[in-house]
């Protein structure tokens, strides 16, 4: 199992490669273009900010997002459409990136995939966060909605102290990527907490992505105000997918079977 801190120079050797020619096999050494003042002078009393300066903003981004070593083959290049609904799956999400600047302040700046699982909803939403961090150091904070619900709800119960600062990563992230949302038997707790977030997120026009195995009728019916408030947020980029032929994991079986 690798440590999260070779994940993170994973990540980095990939943006690396983008943003200078030669790589630099020594993260301490100093900056042969800025000498560690992270300025880089473009010509008489100009400056900028230097390559290795976006480096460690984009590596301290990529350690706050939560996004570990299974996420660093997620990206658009890797994913090959079969199906027709895949193929708009992948449009629609990169054309949320690509209009991100213009409606990341807008009442309608969110995006929402649902449906079959396996299609490769979390898969386009991670090559969406990545680029978001890579290309516009906008920090994106991953949630894992199973895993985090429980959390909350045990530091609900136990420390209040502890809950709001948890619970204040995802309300207060510059961009919330709710991973699986309403997965499994929900309660009125999870209901509640996750309501207390989006809400809150939305009434700030605060960006989510958000991927779900609901249809946006199964989220009405478990709390029409949650569906109504997202549907709302991220109506220009909603897409629900469904068929067994969707499931991206067996892409390669339904290729050969069945011809697709």
């Amino acid at each position: 199992m690798e440590t999260n801190s070779t994940v993170i120079n994973q990540v980095l050797e990939n943006i690396r490669k983008k943003l200078q020619k030669e790589k630099q096999s020594d993260s301490d050494k100093v900056c042969p273009i800025c000498m560690g003042t992270g300025m880089e002078l473009v010509k008489d009393n100009v400056y900028r900010k230097c390559k290795c300066s976006r480096l460690e903003h984009v590596k301290e981004l990529w350690k706050r997002s939560d996004m570990g070593y299974d996420f660093l083959d997620k990206n658009f290049k890797s994913y090959n459409p079969v199906t027709v609904d895949q193929k708009h799956m992948k449009d629609l999400a990169t054309s949320y990136f690509l209009e991100f600047n213009n409606i990341k302040d807008s009442i309608s700046n969110s995006i929402m995939l649902l449906g079959q699982s396996g299609s490769g909803k979390t898969h386009l939403l991670t090559a969406t966060a990545y680029k978001l961090i890579e290309e516009k150091g906008i920090g994106v904070v991953y949630m894992s909605f199973v895993e985090s619900l429980t959390k909350l709800k045990q530091l609900k119960v136990n420390d209040t102290c502890k809950y709001q600062k948890f619970i204040n990563k995802y309300k207060n992230a510059k961009v919330l990527f709710i991973d699986d949302l309403f997965k499994g038997k929900i309660t009125e707790a999870d209901i509640l907490i996750t309501f207390e977030i989006i809400n809150y997120r939305i009434n700030k026009r605060l960006p989510m992505m958000i991927s779900s195995e609901r249809s946006i009728l199964e989220l009405k019916n478990l709390d029409n105000a949650i569906a109504g408030r997202m549907f709302n947020a991220s109506k220009r980029f909603v897409m629900e997918i469904w068929g067994e032929n969707n499931d991206y994991r067996l892409k390669n079986y339904y290729k050969v079977t069945r011809g697709l």
